[in-house]
């Protein structure tokens, strides 16, 4: 072999290694700032309203609906925000109606009894409904963070998949790192026609829920779990 044709072998050589030593780079880089959400440190619900114009408004009740199980990953570097994804699935079975301490929590007035818990939760399950049957996961994905001023919020480009229905909204969250704990707040709006649902109804529309979901969300996520 030609002394033109090794150097040609180790230039090629010395490049090759240099590519896998920086894509290594990027992928320690990548992976040290992705965080596992952690479900028994967070909180997700959604908030149902009851229909004050129908005609048994007053025998009906608004309702919160907690994720009881969920899965997901956060990448956030607060150097570079616009970078940023999420990713969470909420399995549809797995959502917890009307907990007394949730009630509680967000300030309804009452609890509502067993029997009454599960018939809203089989409706909300249903096929005029989530249709969990077909659609057995709720998903949230996250990306392109921008930040607010100078604080720790974000203006967050989020998808929400329901039933297969998928709606994109801008929202504002709260965003903080903490050593190898990421904590994220927000809450927003939005509606059942987004998802391509009518609000549930009964009693021909004299019982109804209203149109508008609110989105209440509380990620703690860690580094490397």
């Amino acid at each position: 072999m030609g002394e033109q044709t090794t150097s040609w072998v180790g230039r090629g050589l010395a490049a090759v290694l240099c590519l896998g030593f920086h894509a290594t780079a990027i992928a320690q880089e990548r992976a040290g700032d992705t965080y596992t959400i952690s479900k028994d440190d967070s909180l997700l619900y959604v908030q149902i309203y009851n229909d004050p114009d129908t005609l048994g408004s007053r025998f009906a009740h608004n309702h919160v609906i907690r994720a009881g199980g969920f899965d997901g990953q956060v990448r956030f570097d607060a150097q570079r925000p616009r970078s940023c994804e999420l990713a969470l699935r909420v399995p549809a079975r797995e959502l917890v109606v009307d907990e007394a301490w949730l009630r509680e929590q967000v300030g309804y007035d009452k609890s509502i009894g067993d029997d009454d818990r599960k018939e809203v939760r089989g409706s909300m399950l249903d096929e005029g409904q989530l249709n969990a049957a077909e659609h057995p996961v709720i998903e949230l994905r996250a990306s392109d963070c921008r930040p607010v001023g100078e604080s720790d919020v974000y203006e967050v480009r989020l998808t929400v998949e329901v039933r297969g229905e998928a709606a994109t909204r801008r929202v504002r969250v709260q965003m903080q790192t903490d050593g190898d704990e990421l904590t994220a707040r927000s809450a927003f709006n939005m509606e059942h026609a987004d998802f391509g649902m009518e609000p549930y109804s009964a009693l021909l529309g004299a019982v109804k829920n209203a149109e508008p979901i609110r989105f209440v969300a509380r990620i703690v996520a860690k580094r490397g779990e």
